[in-house]
């Protein structure tokens, strides 16, 4: 977030870090009410839940109507005195860019503030995408907007690390620094973040049920997990959390080559592309993944792919103590099947001493919901969903500083 980190905003030279940063800090956890509860707060309500005075808080107001995050709404109804007047999200003046990246495919969408979707463009793409389509991409989507955008959200099928690619089999790229490359095509930060994760903040936005500990795996031509506790992703100190797509499962019988080279991979034998053959790809929609698994030649492939995925399910959440499992990607076109056969050799070979583990699809619609969520954290420190207990995203009163920077 440029102006709410410092870009856009500076405070005069005599004020102290420490002034500034309690001012950005209260600017955004005002954002963020008005953000949570669109055209519902106003002022005294913010002071209120603050504990800040009505001239910090109208202050803050201020500041975030004049660069166009707020702007004021309709009168509240009145209790007695002067009715006081709403505040509402400010659509009109900034957007976030997002792009969702397939081989053979480019999704981009332009995003109010608010989350609405403002433009969407599907480039289909005959060659394999490299980081300069989706540079030249990127430009193009820019040049659609009539709002000052903010950044670019990149979802990628590969490990990234603040702003690389550091290997993805699927796009054949080993470490891109695509965020650079977009950042100068556009003229605004980008940051990237792979498709588990993103899809994983999705669900944690869009399931009120997930647990306070999840692990979400991403079924598609390769493999990825995510590991969601409290509502925070688990990263580890260089991002690869989750890269389980090329650990080894099976060792008995005949085993699939895997593209990585080795065989007996996880994403051998329970890949979409594995499961149901090389007609699978990425960018197919649910109606052919589901006529592909419909067919009697998949039918021992989902079988054998269910089964090893059971076995990595069963030792990640045994060693992280964690009872619910979310399958997403393209896997939910697969049907109950699949999640039963997935949870009959959970049940069958249970790891005695640990929790009880339940699987489910994911139910997140929005293709652009979590790499909108992470683009708006990591660009203005804010999220469009609020926060629940237990999530990262403190309350106001936890964030806001009683300090009147």
């Amino acid at each position: 977030m440029e102006f709410l980190r410092g870009r856009h905003w500076q405070m005069p030279p005599a004020v102290s870090s420490g002034q500034l940063e309690t001012r950005r800090r209260n600017l955004r956890a005002a954002l963020q009410l008005v953000v949570e509860n669109d055209g519902r707060m106003t002022r005294a309500e913010i002071a209120r839940r603050s504990g800040l005075t009505s001239a910090t808080v109208s202050s803050l107001l201020s500041e975030l109507i004049q660069n166009g995050y707020v702007r004021d709404g309709r009168l509240a109804a009145s209790t007695g005195g002067k009715p006081a007047t709403t505040l509402n999200i400010d659509r009109k003046r900034h957007s976030i860019l997002v792009i969702v990246l397939r081989p053979l495919l480019l999704h981009g969408a332009i995003l109010d503030l608010a989350g609405d979707m403002v433009v969407d463009v599907v480039e289909h793409l005959t060659t394999r995408v490299t980081p300069e389509t989706v540079a030249g991409f990127a430009a193009r989507l820019m040049d659609e907007s009539n709002h000052e955008v903010l950044g670019v959200g990149l979802q990628i099928p590969g490990t990234t690390n603040h702003g690389r690619v550091i290997e993805s089999v699927q796009l054949g790229w080993h470490e891109e620094p695509i965020t650079d490359l977009v950042q100068a095509a556009v003229g605004a930060p980008c940051i990237a973040i792979n498709d588990a994760d993103a899809e994983a903040l999705a669900e944690s936005v869009s399931s009120p049920d997930a647990g306070r500990s999840c692990l979400f795996v991403h079924l598609g031509e390769g493999i990825g997990a995510a590991i969601v506790h409290d509502g925070k992703l688990m990263l580890g100190p260089t991002g690869r959390v989750g890269e389980i797509g090329h650990v080894r499962v099976v060792y008995e019988g005949s085993r699939n080559v895997c593209r990585c080279g080795l065989t007996g991979c996880l994403e051998s034998t329970s890949s979409l592309s594995a499961m149901l053959g090389p007609a699978f790809r990425d960018e197919a929609d649910l109606d052919e993944i589901r006529a592909l698994a419909a067919t009697t030649d998949a039918n021992e492939r989902l079988s054998d792919g269910a089964r090893a995925l059971a076995r990595a399910i069963r030792l990640i959440c045994a060693t992280l103590d964690i009872g619910d499992v979310i399958i997403g990607g393209a896997a939910p076109a697969l049907g109950d099947t699949f999640i039963t056969d997935i949870t009959d050799d959970l049940e069958t070979y249970p790891a005695h001493g640990t929790q009880a583990i339940t699987v489910r699809y994911a139910q997140s619609k929005n293709p652009f919901q979590g790499i909108g969520q992470h683009a708006l954290r990591e660009l203005l420190g804010i999220r469009w969903a609020a926060p629940t207990v237990g999530e990262d995203s403190p309350t106001f009163r936890e964030t806001a500083s009683r300090e009147t920077a």
